[in-house]
């Protein structure tokens, strides 16, 4: 009961001042999947030694495969083309609070635009 007078009197005094927050990414559909285009900003190829593999895309970090070796093996999405810092980019993937994943199902990609 506290915390909900709390986020109450927070929101009516934010309110009253004028003030609004702005979320910091797009947010995800009810599927939790997201999309949206883009160009390349950053590679990590960090997976090929048991890290994980990132492509950033504007400001959205979308990790594309990891290195884990241990238990059974997730299910990833593709990378089409090969998106190189610059690129013009189109990604559907998975929301994970402000970055985004391909694991969890082959639908899921990074495609090259032309």
């Amino acid at each position: 009961m506290r915390a909900t007078i709390s986020t109450f009197v927070i929101a009516t005094a934010m309110a009253v001042m004028g003030c609004t927050t702005t979320p910091t990414a797009t947010p995800a559909n009810d599927g939790g999947t997201f999309s949206f285009s883009g160009v390349v900003k950053a590679r990590d190829n960090g997976c090929f030694v048991d890290g994980v593999c990132t492509i950033t895309v504007n400001d959205t970090v979308v990790t594309t495969m990891s290195g884990r070796r241990m238990g059974p093996a997730p299910i990833w999405g593709r990378v089409e083309g090969d998106p190189q810092v610059g690129t013009r980019v189109a990604v559907y993937c998975k929301r994970v609070n402000d970055a985004c994943t391909l694991e969890g199902s082959e639908s899921f990609f990074i495609r090259v635009l032309p």
